[in-house]
């Protein structure tokens, strides 16, 4: 089946599958190929280019901007069980494109409302511009504002996410030698990093959705030579835990949390900091360095950590209320 200037919600794969959206405006063209097999099981072949479309979802009043984007995969739908995969799959719009490929053991994409995993994704790609990213997908612009993050540039990502029926599961890595991103104000960033230096954020997590349970198992993001690595475990509280102090008391009592910076050369971090913001006084010298945090439940307390090892060459000051370590003197 062939077609052009049809709408999203005519799709005959769409339709089949009673997605709940209401389309408002533009088109798609596209080609798709399936064969029947003896039990009913559908294998179809799907290309698709989508132009200007805005959709509605069902119960909701905000209508949403699709990317224009171009799609192709092949997969398996089986009618009786609602059940979808597809075993490869490419994406691509003018901010990403994402690739995916599987077998029958393990798919690119499957959904299977009834199963044990309601849904499995595993996909890698290509973040090719961040700017254009934020203004396909409005909530990744609101949450990189709402974090004070500033990020322009291109980016390689990985992204393996399982949901069962009790549990989420995310496994995400993002390489990012040719991101340029600040962190702070726009106004008065404090921490900056320019293309060229190697960029790696790691993020391995969990969340079981009738426990509560939040588990950390590592968060890292690296930036040249230097390292931020966290994890840890904590319960969240129901969405009836609503006041602000109440939410951290339940929380703290069962939060568990390790955190450290190791960094190659002191020196580097202070390159980090924007010229205009950069003290010439802050760090002085050359050497490693690591600080460590971690906060333990004890005995229904938190048991606290602080740990701070520097050699004995850099010079560090902070001011006469936090720390100043002359030169000579190991910490």
């Amino acid at each position: 089946i062939e077609w052009e200037g049809l709408a999203v919600t005519d799709l005959p794969l769409l339709v089949a599958l009673h997605f709940p959206i209401e389309q408002l405006d533009g088109s798609t063209d596209g080609r798709l190929a399936f064969s029947v097999q003896p039990d009913l099981r559908i294998d179809y072949d799907l290309s698709i280019t989508l132009r200007s479309v805005r959709i509605l979802r069902r119960g909701t009043m905000q209508p949403a901007q699709v990317p224009d984007a171009r799609f192709a995969g092949k997969g398996l739908w089986d009618p009786p069980t609602d059940r979808l995969a597809l075993y490869e799959f490419d994406y691509e719009t003018q901010a990403i494109h994402v690739r995916g490929a599987g077998n029958a053991d393990q798919p690119a994409l499957a959904t299977d409302p009834a199963g044990d995993i309601p849904l499995t994704v595993r996909l890698t790609g290509q973040v090719k511009d961040w700017v254009a990213l934020g203004r396909e997908f409005p909530d990744v612009a609101e949450w990189t504002r709402s974090a004070m993050v500033r990020i322009e540039g291109a980016a390689d990502l990985s992204l393996d996410f399982v949901r069962r029926q009790d549990e989420d599961h995310l496994v995400a890595d993002v390489e990012g030698r040719r991101i340029r991103f600040g962190l702070g104000p726009a106004a008065a960033e404090y921490l900056c990093g320019d293309s060229g230096i190697p960029k790696r954020l790691h993020v391995d997590v969990s969340h079981n959705r009738q426990t509560g349970k939040y588990t950390q198992r590592q968060l890292s993001l690296s930036v040249g030579g230097t390292t931020l690595a966290c994890r840890g475990e904590m319960v969240v509280p129901t969405a009836e835990v609503r006041d602000g102090w109440d939410w951290l008391a339940a929380v703290f009592h069962t939060l568990e949390y390790e955190l450290a910076i190791r960094t190659q050369d002191l020196a580097e971090i202070a390159r980090l900091r924007p010229a205009e913001r950069r003290p010439s006084n802050l760090l002085q010298g050359h050497g490693p360095a690591e600080i460590g945090f971690s906060i333990t439940p004890q005995d229904g307390q938190s048991g606290l950590l602080l740990s701070v090892q520097i050699p004995a060459e850099p010079a560090v000051d902070l001011g006469p209320r936090l720390m100043v370590k002359p030169a000579g003197q190991p910490l």
